[in-house]
């Protein structure tokens, strides 16, 4: 929101670049009644080497301020640089957004999950003049800016629910990491966004993704190999845990203290780069029958979730066939 639009108007500026002639830079400051007949004079202001300028007077309806170029030995000689027009009923906004995940500081979900846009919008005038009676919500990524919603109401607390899948192409959940930036800007009614309200930016970071190898689904084993754990993009602050139960009672679960159990104290992704190999022989397995291993990812966001899981039949004892005969 630019300060001035209530009292003044503080205007960023980029200075001339000379050319042969010697030129120097002023801003031109113009009020006008809401009748659109111009209120007093223009007041000029002397760019020299400031990045911006103050007006000198508060804006009652709107004031066009211009950004000159001026030929010192020919003043005729003039280009205008830059314009902004500001209203003093300009909209007002707030955006925010939130999501499952309980990170502090810049929000930020995961790519297969969703998030949420909660944005008002005040002081929308009755007026012709679309900068005055509507906001446009957009959002940015890489792909670009896309113009989302015509805001024409004076709106409090609306809630839009997003998908970050949705907003980007050619990327899957285990792929996907970026950042998704949404503004309130004006409405200039050609669809190129001018002054921003208000923004607020969300990460997106990939899904995990990870596997057990070493042991076959169905297969029958009387002795275990061992089993390697490969993982990538753990999230900030979550728990990976190896479980092993009897198929039929998941809940009474055995953790396996291994190199694969592990808390990522973070707070940005992590990819272990070996977590060792794991033998199961040493009593976690107390009677035959399937059981399952299993690989779950926890976090305070959303639950556990299984990264991977295998089953499998284990024998204890071996089945001998005989055949005695006698003869007198």
């Amino acid at each position: 929101m630019i300060r001035a639009r209530f009292l003044c108007h503080t205007l960023l500026c980029s200075l001339a670049t000379p050319t042969l002639a010697e030129y120097t830079d002023m801003i031109y400051e113009t009020h006008y009644t809401d009748t659109g007949d111009q209120d007093g004079i223009s007041l000029t202001h002397d760019v020299d080497d400031r990045f911006s300028v103050t007006s000198e007077r508060p804006i009652q309806h709107k004031a066009v301020f211009e950004l000159v170029s001026i030929n010192i030995e020919d003043p005729s000689d003039s280009y205008i640089l830059d314009t902004k027009t500001v209203y003093a009923s300009a909209p007002q906004a707030e955006i925010a957004i939130v999501s499952d995940s309980t990170a502090t500081g810049i929000p930020r979900t995961r790519a297969d999950k969703p998030f949420y846009v909660t944005y008002s919008v005040k002081n929308l005038q009755a007026v012709e003049d679309t900068r005055l009676n509507s906001a446009i919500l957009v959002y940015q990524t890489t792909g670009g800016k896309v113009f989302d919603e015509n805001i024409t109401q004076n709106t409090s607390a609306k809630e839009k629910s997003y998908s970050p899948m949705s907003l980007f192409s050619g990327e899957t959940a285990e792929s996907l990491h970026g950042t998704v930036t949404f503004s309130l800007v004006e409405n200039n009614g050609t669809e190129s966004y001018n002054d921003e309200f208000a923004n607020q930016e969300v990460l997106i970071l990939p899904k995990h993704s990870g596997s057990i190898s070493g042991i076959e689904e169905g297969e029958t084993y009387s002795s275990l190999p061992s089993v390697q754990f490969d993982v990538a993009n753990v999230y900030p602050q979550a728990t990976m845990q190896v479980r092993l139960f009897k198929s039929d009672n998941p809940s009474n679960y055995k953790a396996i203290e291994c190199g694969a159990t592990f808390i990522n104290p973070k707070d940005e992704l992590m990819t272990p780069e070996s977590l060792g190999a794991t033998s199961l022989n040493n009593g976690y397995l107390d009677s035959g029958g399937e059981w399952t291993l299993q690989w779950v990812h926890t976090s305070t966001a959303w639950g556990e979730e299984v990264v991977d899981q295998v089953s499998f039949n284990y024998q204890t004892s071996i089945n001998v066939r005989s055949r005695i005969s006698t003869s007198n």
